[in-house]
């Protein structure tokens, strides 16, 4: 056990959580993470946290590879973070949330790190997609404090990528004049872009994330089930059978089967064709429960090289409905908004990171996408950590204070609103937002239109107010003390946290000498939800 305290960095991924820490300045090294696998009682270290989470009993489960391998367990949890989605625990038919189901990766993750350093303070930097929202963070966040950690940081995914990166690239000259970069973090749950601009100033480095892609469930997940549905379709041609006429349980045993081995078939497959071999044949042999007995499931399929590239490119059709190129392009138009003189032709690095985007068809489809430009991985041998080592080298740095580095951390996402009179949105939270330690007012008047006891503002979220793909986020309801009557003015006040958590502020001026009234409530905050309801409860039952 190492009497010092790390600076710890944790990637919470939608299919493998790795954990990294930083002792000196040698740099970060991933930590082993003791897990069961194959025995449920012995547990054996790996370099990651399978995120999969498995109820044996009431209140214990089971997290990491051997849960991975149960059919009742929770994966790409990371998915339904910040959702109303619940999953029902199979011992006690309790719904449970996805902050919960988080916080137990994340617990095994504490106990790691408090075995191996006993002076380490408990507090980590844990990454997140540039995209996430309020709730999505706030989730991320309530899980980390379900684990024991303390003094939680959230740090952009392609950000903490970049920032390995750069700490490995310090001193090699290459950020020696302002460029504009370009990080594509492909996982398995989710792909995430972001554009930093470097500007080389005198005596200090600035990094400013100046575009990011809209949230987008697009992973290596995606391409895994397109294996997987091709194949299932060809044991049912084989055996004249369809998947949909079987008994429940069984067909789902059947649907794990054939994904769990087509994800680890793409792998296969894509180390094949790194050392240009032919690809593979895919096969299945295995005893499955069936009727009180076993059915033996046989099915072997050879696929040429064009079959296996038209199966996985499905995603890098620029007309599909989602595909790589469409978070490169909000990427890109949100740089544009930020600094007005950025084009695509700007970008002069362009890197990648994450498990999918070592696939060789990804990495060709880049470098087409991007023709002229250097295009390279973060780290060749290793993409799913790099996320994890810049975390804890980022974490680091700031723990003893790298005075030649700034970083700018901008919000890159509008919060509208539109009251029920009004045709037009209006802008809330602006898309260069950045944290302040106070509220800021939004420019504008606005006056209730009825009497108001119970106050909601409807929200959505976008780039611009002309956003076609504007989207609604939940509401902001506040209960009032006393009935608000109509056209009394009010003022709305936002502020955005280290974290990029927004917190709204409406204060009413009431004209009959009443004291304001003021409404500080976090939006997305189920607690001050809650409160409202008790409050509103309270003001009908008098």
């Amino acid at each position: 056990m190492n009497s010092i305290n790390p600076a710890v960095g944790i990637d919470l991924g939608t299919t493998n959580t790795v954990v990294s820490v930083q002792v000196d300045s040698t740099g970060p090294i991933i930590l082993d993470i003791p897990q069961p696998v194959n025995d449920r009682h012995r547990l054996e270290p790996l370099p990651y946290i399978k995120s999969a989470v498995f109820f044996e009993k009431r209140d214990h489960a089971v997290v990491g590879a051997f849960a991975n391998d149960r059919i009742e367990a929770f994966r790409s949890i990371k998915s339904h973070m910040g959702t109303r989605w619940r999953g029902k625990n199979p011992v006690t038919g309790e719904f449970v949330s996805p902050a919960y189901l988080s916080g137990h990766i994340l617990r095994l993750a504490y106990q790691a790190i408090r075995n191996e350093y006993a002076k380490w303070d408990g507090a980590a930097l844990i990454t997140v997609p540039a995209s996430f929202n309020t709730d999505q963070r706030n989730d991320t966040i309530t899980a980390a404090e379900i684990a024991g950690f303390s003094n939680i940081k959230l740090l952009d995914e392609p950000t903490a990528a970049f920032y390995y990166f750069f700490s490995q690239n310090r001193e090699s000259g290459l950020f020696d004049k302002d460029q504009y970069i370009l990080v594509f973090d492909f996982g398995g749950g989710t792909l995430d872009v972001s554009i930093i601009r470097i500007e080389k100033g005198n005596d200090k480095i600035l990094l400013d994330s100046i575009g990011r892609s809209r949230y987008t469930n697009l992973g290596g997940d995606d391409i895994d089930l397109e294996i997987a549905a091709f194949m299932l379709a060809c044991w049912e041609f084989e055996n004249d059978r369809e998947v949909t006429g079987l008994e429940e349980k069984y067909k789902e045993i059947l649907y794990k089967l054939f994904l769990d081995r087509s994800r680890k078939y793409k792998e296969e497959v894509e180390d094949y064709l790194s050392f240009e071999e032919a690809i593979p044949e895919f096969f299945i042999m295995e005893d499955i429960p069936y009727k009180g007995g076993l059915n033996k499931i046989e099915f072997r399929r050879q696929l040429s090289l064009f079959q296996y590239e038209d199966i996985v490119s499905k995603f890098l059709q620029p007309k599909s409905d989602l595909n790589i190129y469409r978070p490169i392009e909000e990427a890109i138009t949100i740089a544009g908004n930020i600094d007005s003189s950025f084009v695509k032709s700007n970008i002069d690095l362009v890197l990648y990171t994450g498990g999918t985007s070592s696939m060789i068809s990804v990495q060709r489809a880049l470098k087409s996408y991007f023709p002229g430009k250097h295009c390279f991985s973060i780290d060749e041998e290793d993409p799913c950590s790099t996320v994890a080592l810049g975390a804890s080298a980022y974490r680091y740095d700031e723990m003893f204070g790298d005075s030649s580095l700034r970083m700018r951390n901008r919000l890159l996402e509008s919060i509208f609103t539109r009251m029920p009179h009004e045709t037009k949105y209006r802008t809330v939270v602006p898309l260069n937002c950045e944290p302040t330690s106070s509220f800021k007012r939004m420019d504008g008047e606005f006056f209730l239109s009825n009497p108001t006891i119970r106050f909601r503002l409807p929200l959505f979220r976008g780039i611009s107010p002309n956003d076609q793909q504007l989207s609604p986020i939940r509401d902001l309801n506040i209960v009032l003390d006393t009935v608000m009557e109509p056209n009394t003015p009010f003022e709305i006040y936002y502020r955005m946290t280290e974290n990029k958590t927004i917190a709204l502020k409406v204060i009413f001026r009431a004209r009959d000498g009443v004291t304001e009234q003021i409404a500080d409530v976090s939006i997305f905050d189920d607690k001050a939800e809650s409160e409202s309801r008790k409050k509103l409860c309270r003001i009908n039952e008098t």
